[in-house]
């Protein structure tokens, strides 16, 4: 029998379809085999422990912890990409593939920031574990500062002005750390028309000394101290000064307050001076607090024998975006008897931060 060039080539392409046939048979039993193989064991990242809670820590602190990553699988973990939600957290691997039943470390170091009272912080592990792709640790802790004052705020009361000049005393705790020495304790700012002595008494106790002088300005006392490590850490509290020297001269009322304040607007107040014992011939401004200059503008007239001050607080010249306004005007009185007064005005008010932010 004669066979054509047009038979062997059909009787060529029915092999070609039976052998691909054939491989895809085999190959449909073979790789379900291996599919289910990687499904029953895949990798498994297990951490034990999580989270970890350094409790109380000082700012500035370096934080250390080592987490435990145990493959709990029978296939090779890969780690592909670690990721930290701050900066201030760093984060390494000793190992970034682990054979099965094996572990390895994830070192973590963070500092503890003198700007935030809480770490809440987490690591992101990103590897070929199928059924935890993303795994995560947390850490977590309190940020205390290592200074303390005891009272937290210096109050001088009302003050007769034969008792000046006057002392009072607090004390200043602090717990070294690191490599702070107690002799980075320090008075880095005051108000300016207080006296301020820092004492050491021992290891752990400072006492700070705050006066009032002699001449210092009658009305209402304002003033605050901050006091410093001056060291790696460089934490700094704020301890307030009040109080009230009593003058007989009469202002009324005897503090500026605006409520809340709109930027945007122009804000009118005024104060009467005189009407008490003592009769005022004279009263003019000698100074105001820093903040209030250029923002501040205030004149003085003469009504039916007594003196009014006139304050007008040009708001949208607000050179801060703090919520709170505080100052003093100071002014000088001289009276029928000769005498004079230098008196402290304080001024006060509160922004309106929604307007300034829209």
């Amino acid at each position: 029998m004669r066979v054509t060039n047009r038979k062997l080539q059909k009787i060529f392409h029915v092999a070609i379809v039976l052998a691909v046939f054939l491989i895809g048979l085999n190959v449909g039993l073979f790789f379900p085999k291996v599919s289910n193989y990687l499904r029953q064991n895949p990798p498994q990242i297990i951490i034990t422990e999580p989270k970890r809670d350094f409790g109380c820590v000082y700012p500035g602190v370096t934080l250390k912890h080592d987490f435990t990553i145990i493959n709990g699988g029978k296939r090779s973990l890969y780690i592909k990409r670690i990721r930290t939600n701050c900066t201030c957290t760093q984060a390494r691997i000793d190992n970034n593939v682990v054979p099965p039943k094996r572990k390895t470390k994830l070192r973590i170091a963070t500092v503890a920031s003198k700007y935030k009272t809480t770490i809440n912080d987490f690591v992101a592990l990103h590897s070929n574990d199928p059924i935890t792709p993303i795994k995560m640790v947390y850490i977590t802790g309190q940020v205390t500062p290592n200074i303390e004052a005891s009272p937290s705020v210096v109050n001088f009361g009302i003050v007769e002005p034969w008792e000046l000049p006057l002392t009072q005393k607090i004390v200043i705790y602090r717990e070294p750390y690191g490599k702070a020495t107690h002799d980075d304790l320090k008075i880095v700012e005051d108000s300016g028309r207080l006296f301020t002595n820092l004492t050491k008494l021992d290891e752990k106790r400072w006492e700070l000394k705050v006066t009032l002088p002699k001449n210092h300005p009658f009305g209402f006392i304002i003033g605050k101290i901050w006091i410093e490590n001056n060291s790696s850490e460089n934490f700094k509290i704020e301890i307030p000064i009040m109080g009230k020297i009593i003058s007989s001269v009469v202002i009324i009322p005897d503090e500026i307050f605006y409520g809340v304040i709109d930027p945007k607007k122009e804000i009118f107040q005024k104060i009467r001076i005189g009407g008490g014992k003592e009769i005022v011939t004279d009263v003019h401004v000698i100074s105001k607090s820093p903040f209030l200059d250029g923002m501040l503008d205030v004149k003085i007239k003469k009504i039916a024998g007594d003196f009014q001050l006139f304050t007008t607080l040009n708001s949208h010249k607000l050179k801060q975006t703090k919520d709170l306004i505080e100052g003093c005007i100071y002014i000088k009185v001289k009276t029928k008897e000769g005498k004079e007064y230098t008196i402290g005005i304080p001024v006060l008010g509160i922004i309106n931060s929604t307007v300034v932010n829209h």
